[in-house]
C-alpha cells in the first residue's frame, strides 16, 4: 500500500515555458506509440488540424474516408501528417495543443515520457 502525500496528487503540471529543453528531443518526430497515445486523448481533431495548418479540404477527406472510422483514427492521421511536415518541432505541437486547451498533454510531449512507456 502506497501513501499518497498532498504534494504527490496527480494534477496537470504547470508550465510557464513550453519550450522543449532537451535539444535532442526538440526536433525528434513523435514515435508511433506517442501518436497513438496522443490520438486517444484528442476529441476535437478538426480544430487541432486547423491549428496545424492542415487544409480544410484535406480535413474533409479525412472526415469522409471510411478508413478513419472514428475521431481517434482521425486524430492519429492528422498527427502523422503534422509529424512528417518539414519543420516539425514538439514546441509547435504544444502550441497547437494549447490552442485546443489540452494543457494536460503538453508534459508527455516535451519530456518524451510516452516514448518510454
Amino acid at each position: 500500500v502506497r501513501t499518497v502525500h498532498k504534494e504527490e496528487e496527480t494534477q496537470p503540471e504547470e508550465h510557464t515555458n513550453y519550450n522543449v529543453d532537451n535539444v535532442e528531443l526538440r526536433n525528434t518526430p513523435l514515435s508511433s506509440r506517442e501518436m497513438y497515445r496522443l490520438s486517444k486523448c484528442i476529441v476535437d481533431w478538426d480544430s487541432l488540424a486547423g491549428l496545424m495548418d492542415i487544409a480544410r479540404e484535406e480535413r474533409n477527406n479525412i472526415r469522409n474516408n471510411t478508413l478513419y472510422h472514428d475521431d481517434c483514427a482521425r486524430a492519429e492521421k492528422i498527427l502523422s501528417m503534422f509529424n512528417h511536415k518539414n519543420g516539425f518541432t514538439r514546441e509547435k505541437l504544444t502550441n497547437c495543443l494549447q490552442g485546443i486547451k489540452r494543457l494536460d498533454l503538453i508534459s508527455p510531449i516535451i519530456t518524451g515520457k510516452w516514448r518510454k512507456l
